[in-house]
């Protein structure tokens, strides 16, 4: 038996108002620091000159977006003994929301 079949037109799509996290992971080296806004994070030196450096994963998320647009990026600048991570709002992104997550002997100051 046949299933009946109905036009692309005719099926509707829910608009998407969301879209996932993206995020992007920062191995720091020793006397390295990062800076995100809200935290500023530091990989501290190892006792007897040995290293430890930190892993700090930063995630932007979109959290109010016009539907089928939204999107929210985050942007990574290289500066002089750091890196800089902020996010950029793209499509209809109108607000981005900040998650950042240090592991590996980092030292947190907000």
């Amino acid at each position: 038996m046949k299933r009946p079949t109905s036009s692309r037109s005719a099926r509707s799509h829910p608009k998407r108002t969301s879209s996932p996290p993206r995020s992007v992971r920062v191995d720091l080296k020793p006397g390295e620091i990062l800076v995100a806004p809200g935290v500023i994070v530091m990989a501290r030196m190892g006792g007897g000159g040995g290293g430890f450096g930190a892993t700090t994963t930063v995630t932007c998320e979109c959290t109010k977006a016009e539907p089928d647009r939204p999107d929210c990026k985050p942007k990574t600048t290289t500066f002089p003994g750091g890196v800089s991570v902020g996010c950029t709002k793209s499509g209809g992104c109108s607000e981005c929301k900040q998650t950042t997550t240090t592991t590996s002997f980092g030292m947190v100051m907000m």
